[in-house]
């Protein structure tokens, strides 16, 4: 059996005080919930011969058989998850939480619109922060809540890149840009105590080797891990707490790890999907 990674025991760890971070770092990674769904369903899509239809998900789901192949195990997680047809019918998502890191908890609110549109709002303590992105431009408006004067830019390409990523509905959870990727299905392997199978995505472009856990007994607890190619664990994201909504399963609790050290978790209170976001809401906001 093949093992990924030691148990990372600083889970529950305190977190160690660093500098604290520029707004621009903090990154809510909502993309990843919807995305790890897309990024399967598109992955069966283009995988699979002519015949996808949603029938071709209900085969053997009732089975007990474990998956034995990447297409068995992607049709089996894709049915649990909430079906095809589901998933690549949302079109928007409006979600709403709390992010806790080192510096607190901090309200935020996520909008996103296919293909590429993101609005994402935090309530810091003492400022407002509002980010669009509507494609192809994005914007920060700063708006501090002593009435002093608000402030707004334009992004930089490499913050535009970064939000980029988190608006992208086909294949957010890759965060590959004009890259075919590849999978490899790695069979089981043991993880912080609990059994899952194992994907493995690498592309030759790319600096990162991504590897999806997908929990053995339930599909629903899932783990990203990130490594660069020689070996280093730059980062790992848990999903869990799993809820339906409208059909699809979401999960409202999303940890993320820089290293072995836990940076924020996300805590959602709702997720809607489809509630009719209209276009302005991704548009350079007014200037101050």
């Amino acid at each position: 059996m093949f093992s990924v990674e030691k148990k990372h025991r600083q889970k529950k760890k305190r977190w160690k005080r660093k500098k604290k971070r520029p707004i621009k770092e903090t990154v809510v990674i909502l993309s990843l919930t919807i995305g790890t769904l897309y990024a399967l369903a598109h992955l069966y899509f283009n995988s699979s011969s002519e015949q996808n239809t949603e029938s071709t998900f209900n085969m053997g789901i009732e089975e007990e058989q474990q998956p034995q192949t990447l297409e068995a195990l992607v049709t089996r997680f894709i049915q649990i998850h909430g079906g095809a047809s589901n998933i690549l019918q949302v079109q928007s998502i409006l979600a709403s939480g709390e992010i806790a890191t080192e510096e607190g908890t901090i309200p935020v609110t996520i909008m996103k619109k296919r293909p590429n549109k993101l609005r994402m709002v935090w309530n810091r303590p003492g400022i407002k922060v509002t980010v669009v992105y509507d494609g192809e431009t994005a914007f920060r408006l700063l708006e501090p809540k002593d009435n002093s004067s608000s402030e707004l830019e334009e992004l930089d390409p490499g913050e535009i890149q970064q939000y980029a990523a988190e608006a992208q509905f086909q294949h957010p959870l890759l965060q590959l840009h004009g890259i075919d990727p590849s999978f490899e299905f790695m069979g089981q392997t043991e993880f912080e105590g609990r059994m899952y199978y194992q994907i493995k995505q690498v592309s030759e472009s790319a600096e990162q080797n991504k590897l999806f856990l997908l929990e053995i007994d339930s599909f629903f607890n899932t783990v990203l891990i990130k490594r660069s190619f020689d070996g280093i664990t730059e980062s790992i994201t848990h999903f869990s707490e799993f809820r339906e909504q409208d059909g699809i399963q979401f999960p409202y609790t999303i940890e993320h790890y820089s290293g072995n050290s836990l940076s924020q978790t996300i805590r959602f209170d709702r997720i809607s999907l489809n509630p009719g976001l209209a276009n302005s809401l991704f548009q350079k906001p007014s200037s101050p």
